[in-house]
């Protein structure tokens, strides 16, 4: 019985599965059905007639038309078609108003003789503009009423720069929706650019393919897409850098959908010269300007169309350091403006360590870095690692579905805050270990509490950390010393431990902070430390002048100082005792002082590019 039961579950699970298929499918027809019934729209079908179709493939390519056509009521009060073919030349067929009865235009659409010849899309979208078939009277089209142009085609066009002009012309010239369907190995990119949106692309591998799409071409026609989301304000200048993985592990086909992402993502924000300007890099082996910072999206549509794959390794630093160039003044780049770069990979970059020191010195520049891996190699430590913040890390299964990151991370660099002034990156080569010692004290509103840790988080970002740079520790104090961590070369896991920091709210050891670092050795070889700059940056807030034992606070930050130790003393609020932080610090000048924990980001820079600039004695 059970063997029955397994065996008969097949048939069980394929009729429900045949009866699915069916209700879609009937569901599909209705809607096309009904959709149409009430249509009034004057429509041309424009026709690739070039030489890459064989004779059954331009049978089948007819017959889909005649069939397309006979989901619509025609007629001078419904809806009317034009037809056209091209390919090295353009050849009007008919008028909107020559045919009202469908047999007799689809018999016209099945005697229709190929042309032959080349791709020269061009021509026949500026021949429908210039000649007005679908805008002018005396062609048969009706004023108030909905224009569509359908282009179907098997081939890029010889000339992706003119082919996007006019139908950019045509959509604003003339109120045209284009619909494009492609068959074959047609570069979507150049779809997208001709249609206005992927929304309004079709694609099958081949003309036999065809038929299975009519109910959703004949729904497009009935339906406009959903309103594209609001753009980027108009008046917000953004300079926007794509850096794309170029590298062998992608593959051709996967490689091609970057750039439908890249426009997609680019019809979020409003190009314009006091708006937002983008440039592309690629990268594998080495980096590949594919264009500089611009807004000319003629330009963009070409140069994303003709991007070549360089199958090689993942470079990612190398792509890194280039977007930096092409942001500076010199080579397009805006001062004031707000800079953003979006980093596409499916994998672990070549050289991570490269790869982290790059991305400090774009965060040091106040670059926002957003990371996007695609992918089961993607590396998500690497990606939240080169991220500006945690947040700004994306992942998606596959290249297929990474045009769905496009809206949510363009929104992303949108209503990116302009960051506080810049915080200079520490040179790569410069060896610190900085030890953080944070006050917990009840003083401190406990709302503030974590506008430390966003400090530190920003100081940390403009040091390359790693073994052969910067290194990190932590502690808190109140009535006890909390140590959080010891020295680190991990900026993954200094970001998650600064994200997680418990407010003690007592009173204030400042010298069992100051003395815990040399009395358990956390400045030994054994835990980390280095023969180079150990630098102490001791936040203090209000409760300096009352704690708890101020004489030995001294005596410690004097026996560190004799160590061989920098220290740099925040102070935050108006009521600091500035004899005693001053006493404290290593120097008067070392003293940073702030009225309230909102504004510690901007003091941020000046905190950093002292630890940065202390040798040991």
């Amino acid at each position: 019985n059970v063997i029955n039961r397994k065996m008969q579950a097949p048939s069980a699970v394929s009729a429900l599965l045949a009866f699915v298929i069916f209700a879609v499918l009937a569901a599909q027809t209705t809607k096309a059905d009904n959709c149409t019934e009430k249509l009034v729209a004057d429509i041309y079908i424009l026709l690739d007639g070039s030489s890459s179709i064989n004779s059954v493939g331009w049978g089948r390519c007819k017959t889909f038309v005649s069939n397309l056509i006979k989901e619509f009521p025609v007629g001078p009060f419904n809806v009317q078609f034009a037809i056209g073919t091209f390919s090295t030349e353009f050849k009007h067929l008919a008028d909107l108003n020559k045919f009202y009865d469908k047999d007799q235009l689809s018999q016209f659409i099945l005697n229709t003789t190929q042309l032959q010849g080349v791709t020269y899309t061009f021509d026949a979208l500026r021949a429908i503009r210039e000649q007005g078939y679908l805008s002018l009277p005396s062609k048969g089209s009706r004023p108030g009423e909905t224009r569509i142009l359908v282009v179907l085609t098997d081939g890029n066009s010889d000339n992706i720069t003119k082919t996007i002009q006019e139908s950019d012309a045509l959509r604003r010239e003339q109120g045209i929706r284009i619909i494009v369907i492609s068959v074959g190995l047609v570069n979507q990119v150049e779809c997208i650019g001709i249609a206005g949106s992927e929304k309004n692309v079709f694609s099958v591998t081949a003309f036999g393919g065809l038929e299975a799409i009519r109910s959703q071409i004949t729904l497009r026609v009935c339906y406009e897409p959903e309103p594209e989301p609001e753009p980027c304000p108009s008046n917000v200048q953004i300079d926007l850098i794509y850096i794309i993985d170029s590298s062998g592990s992608i593959g051709l086909e996967n490689y091609k959908k970057n750039f439908q992402f890249v426009v997609r993502s680019i019809r979020a924000f409003t190009l314009g010269p006091q708006a937002t300007r983008v440039g592309v890099i690629t990268f594998g082996t080495s980096p590949r300007v594919l264009f500089a910072l611009t807004d000319d999206d003629v330009l963009i549509y070409e140069k994303l169309v003709n991007a070549t794959y360089q199958n090689s390794t993942t470079n990612t630093h190398l792509a890194l350091l280039k977007a930096v160039e092409l942001f500076s003044v010199e080579n397009g780049g805006r001062e004031g403006a707000k800079k953003a770069a979006i980093v596409v990979s499916d994998g672990l970059s070549t050289d991570p360590g490269e790869t982290l020191k790059a991305a400090s010195v774009m965060r040091g520049l106040q670059i926002a870095v957003f990371t996007l891996g695609v992918g089961s190699q993607a590396d998500e430590d690497e990606l939240v690692a080169v991220a500006t913040k945690p947040e700004n890390a994306f992942t998606v299964a596959n290249y297929s579905a990474l045009i769905s990151l496009a809206i949510p991370v363009s929104s992303s660099v949108c209503t990116e805050p302009i960051p506080p002034p810049t915080v200079k990156p520490c040179p790569p080569a410069t060896i610190v270990d900085i030890f953080f010692v944070v006050d917990s004290s009840g003083s401190i509103p406990v709302e503030h509490y974590q506008n430390n840790f966003k400090f530190i988080q920003a100081i940390v970002d403009a040091y390359y950390v790693a073994e052969d740079g910067a290194k990190v520790a932590m502690l808190t104090y109140g009535t006890s010393v909390r140590p959080k961590f010891k020295l680190s070369a991990d900026p993954v896991f200094i970001r998650s431990q600064l994200q997680n920091v418990t407010y003690q709210g007592s009173t204030t050891n400042t010298h069992l902070a100051i003395a815990y670092i040399v009395d358990n050795a956390w400045n030994s070889p054994a835990n980390g430390a280095r023969n180079k700059s150990h630098v102490i940056i001791l936040f203090s807030s209000d409760s300096l002048p009352s704690s708890t034992n101020r004489t030995e606070t001294l005596n410690q930050a004097n026996r560190v100082k004799q160590l061989g130790f920098i220290i740099i003393v925040v102070a935050v609020g108006p009521y600091v005792d500035r004899n005693e932080t001053t006493a404290v610090a290593s120097k008067p000048d070392y003293v940073i002082s702030v009225n309230d924990y909102t504004v510690l980001d901007y003091i941020a820079s000046k905190t950093s590019e002292i630890a940065c600039n202390n040798e040991p004695k």
